[in-house]
């Protein structure tokens, strides 16, 4: 079973190195990115192998496998860089429901971002009327154990942004759509010598690209790679050591994360440019620091002190 287990992670990882290769330009839409789940967040945006709740459809869809819930509700709200005033804020929201007949738990996902006001003006810097841009994501998910030991899960999502809108330019000009799917798996065994060990591996955002009028980015694709170990547990408390890698698989081309991740505001200012410039672009240009990838890859090591489960 151990083996059979190493193979499906070690698979993972052959379709993760192919993606990476497949993916050359910049990145869109990374609101995909942002932590839903302030537990989550608060060990250092570590998950992949220590959620098995609901929010397991953003962390690692395997662990859907493990919830022991007949059905679970998650909620989360964000006013994003409210210092600025930039009219910013993150919606997520999902529901997950155990269904006897599939063996498994499935569960839906919304997750909404407002980007802010914006001002077109013509050349001459006269304002000609106002437009709200956001993005939205929505997904299903199905989790189910493949063995004892073994969770295995898919997520489908539908993403659409609209940066700038169609009536601002030329047909479709700001907006983009495109599709992406997530596929987790969970690992943990049994076995008395590692029990408390669990692993987890989820690649992320795997779809074609976001393109806005002729131009387009492709998806903030990216792989993850947790391991978690139970180091002590009693009647009160339970210490949780966890490490975790993630890799964007988003290809630099030479150039920084930065300049790839602005490439989406640029698209939204292009497309109303056409009949007019677009003023007050502040608020993505914050929001678009505050989501800069210094590095393509990240290690988190957390250690976590927490009441144990309830039986």
């Amino acid at each position: 079973m151990i083996i059979r287990s190493c193979g499906i992670v070690a698979a993972m990882f052959i379709v993760a190195t192919s993606v990476a290769l497949a993916q050359p330009g910049g990145a869109a839409v990374p609101f995909l990115l942002i932590t839903p789940d302030a537990r989550a967040s608060a060990m250092g945006d570590v998950g992949t192998a220590t959620t098995n709740d609901v929010n397991s459809v953003f962390w690692n869809p395997g662990g859907l496998a493990f919830n022991q819930a007949d059905n679970q509700v998650a909620l989360s709200y964000s006013k994003w860089l409210p210092q600025f005033n930039a009219d910013l804020f993150y919606s997520y929201g999902t529901y997950g429901q155990y269904v006897e007949d599939l063996g498994g738990t499935i569960a839906g996902t919304f997750i909404f971002m407002n980007l802010g006001e914006f001002t077109k003006t013509n050349e001459a810097g006269q304002a000609l009327g106002k437009f709200r841009s956001n993005e939205f994501c929505l997904g299903v998910s199905y989790g189910t154990e493949i063995s004892d030991e073994v969770g295995l899960g898919v997520q489908v999502k539908y993403i659409q942004s609209n940066l700038a809108p169609a009536s601002v330019g030329a047909s479709g000009a700001g907006i983009g759509i495109s599709g992406a799917f997530d596929l987790g798996v969970m690992w943990r065994p049994r076995d008395e010598s590692i029990k408390g060990l669990s692993v987890g591996a989820n690649l992320q955002n795997v779809g074609p690209k976001m393109t806005y009028d002729k131009e387009s980015d492709p998806l903030p694709t990216n792989f993850r790679l947790g391991v978690a170990y139970d180091a002590y547990e009693d009647e009160f408390l339970k210490w949780t050591i966890t490490a975790e890698a993630m890799k964007l698989l988003v290809r630099r081309d030479g150039k920084t994360q930065t300049q790839f991740l602005s490439r989406s505001s640029r698209h939204g200012a292009r497309a109303a440019s056409k009949q007019g410039s677009v003023r007050s672009c502040s608020s993505t240009a914050c929001l678009l620091r505050v989501l800069d990838f210094s590095q393509s890859h990240q290690l988190l090591v957390d250690v976590s002190t927490s009441l144990p489960e309830p039986v």
